[in-house]
């Protein structure tokens, strides 16, 4: 210490407090940055890396006959908002389930891409998928283990509810090799015309056409949110994707709830990762 005019002070180069606890805090940090990024773990590196695996260019499963069999990978387009179902990675959420939201990339990717399965497994490959038939709809992400089951249940007061229009949530729900599919991911196609519906029932999907996904839990339809806030993600701004069941004046189910299961046709070019879907869009 030394005086000046003041009084008592300190020079410059006195250091004051818990002055080597901060530095010692600050090598730590320094350290543990270091380390994360050596492994890959920093956040802007997660993102680069989910975006890249979440965007890579994929292809839909060909169709010969125009059907959509079991084992198909298809895209779900939404002709309305001419957006198709994807699932958003929960990267800053921390949940463990995958939003299902319709964006505006309608280029096949890994992140749009669905499985259609049969809750009898193998036996039902190749299968035609016919109306009324009960099925899942699988997403595969190279970044997840699991796979990705498009799922819904009934919204409780707590639980369930969809973040924007609080109306009943629908998610991609991660399920283990050789685990228990929760009855929540079961789905069923539906005819477009109520007057047709019934005697539709049996007969083969036809990709490419409009028609009903309905939820078998909650019996509610697959609707993508075209009014209101959208979501905002990663991705960029996308639509909110819910269960429920809206009519119009006509007693018909609402165009938002219409929903196409686009692949690519036996005239098309095997090169060229342009659907039958896309093209009439």
């Amino acid at each position: 210490w030394r005086q000046n005019m003041s009084g008592f002070g300190s020079t410059p180069g006195v250091r004051m407090g818990n002055w080597q606890e901060d530095q010692l805090l600050k090598e730590d940090a320094m350290q543990d940055f270091l380390r994360k990024k050596e492994q890959g773990q920093l956040l802007a590196m997660q993102t680069a890396e989910l975006l890249s695996a979440s965007t890579t260019r994929n292809k839909t499963s060909q169709t010969a006959d125009g059907v959509v069999r079991v084992g198909d990978r298809v895209q779900l387009g939404q002709p309305s908002t001419k957006t198709a179902l994807a699932n958003l990675p929960p990267l800053y959420t921390g949940e463990q389930d995958y939003a299902a939201t319709a964006g505006p990339d309608v280029a096949p990717v890994n992140r749009n891409l669905l499985v259609v399965r049969s809750p009898l497994g193998e036996a039902a490959e190749d299968a035609a998928l016919r109306y009324g038939q009960e099925f899942y709809l699988v997403c595969r992400l190279p970044s997840c283990a699991d796979a990705l089951y498009l799922h819904s249940e009934r919204p409780t007061m707590y639980t369930g509810k969809s973040r924007l229009s609080g109306k009943q949530a629908v998610n991609f729900q991660p399920v283990p090799e050789g685990g228990k599919v929760p009855a929540g991911c079961l789905w069923k196609a539906e005819y477009l015309d109520p007057q047709e519906r019934l005697e539709m029932e049996g007969e083969p999907v036809q990709a490419c056409t409009p028609l009903l996904l309905r939820h078998i839990a909650s019996n509610h339809f697959l609707t993508c949110v075209a009014q209101g806030k959208r979501v905002p993600s990663q991705f960029g701004l996308e639509y909110e994707v819910v269960c429920d069941t809206q009519r119009d004046s006509h007693r018909m189910e609402v165009p938002e709830s219409f929903w196409t299961l686009d692949m690519r046709t036996a005239g098309g070019d095997d090169g060229d990762d342009v659907d039958a879907g896309q093209a009439k869009q």
